[in-house]
């Protein structure tokens, strides 16, 4: 199954399925396909994929130029400092129990693709805080062009995210 734009996997807990998320005008249009409920994954797939389609001809099309797309914005968005100290290293804690509310600590790596911004997270508790911090920072300098090594990007993250974790209160489970 192809990636497209607007249609992304949903595997968490007991959900399993293709999610439509389109933005227009502020507005969200979003829905879930599920696998179960449209006989699989590639059905789902599909059905998401047509449903997506669909929203696309109905709605407004995006303006090629305007606030979003100018090259300013998007190296504002680039030069932004996270909390980490790293351009394009952050840190997030998300939820992987909605019955418990329970939250995990995540590294996160943000970097310009062609045509969107990429991103992808790597678990704490998977990979431990050095090996979350260095994944990361190795996939900037795979797909960015960074400032800072891969080593260097580390060392200055690291007591910036120890603090973070104490502040969340996870210091002692990572």
């Amino acid at each position: 199954m192809e990636k497209k734009k607007n249609l992304f996997r949903i595997d968490t807990g007991r959900t399993h399925g293709w999610q439509v998320r389109i933005i227009r005008n502020g507005e969200r249009h979003t829905k879930l396909f599920s696998d179960k409920k449209y006989g699989g994954k590639e059905s789902a797939y599909e059905k998401a994929l047509a449903h997506r389609n669909e929203m696309l001809e109905e709605l407004p099309d995006l303006p090629d130029e305007g606030p979003l797309h100018t090259d300013e914005v998007h190296e504002r968005r680039w030069e932004a400092v996270t909390r980490t100290g790293v351009k394009g290293i952050g840190f997030t804690m998300t939820t992987y129990s909605r019955a418990t509310d329970a939250k995990r600590p995540y590294i996160t790596a943000h970097w310009p693709g062609e045509d969107r911004w990429r991103c992808t997270s790597f678990s704490i508790v998977k990979h431990g805080l050095r090996g979350a911090l260095n994944e990361a920072a190795e996939t900037l300098v795979e797909h960015a062009d960074p400032d800072l090594t891969a080593e260097e990007m580390v060392d200055t993250a690291r007591p910036a995210v120890e603090s973070l974790l104490k502040k969340h209160d996870v210091a002692d489970a990572v």
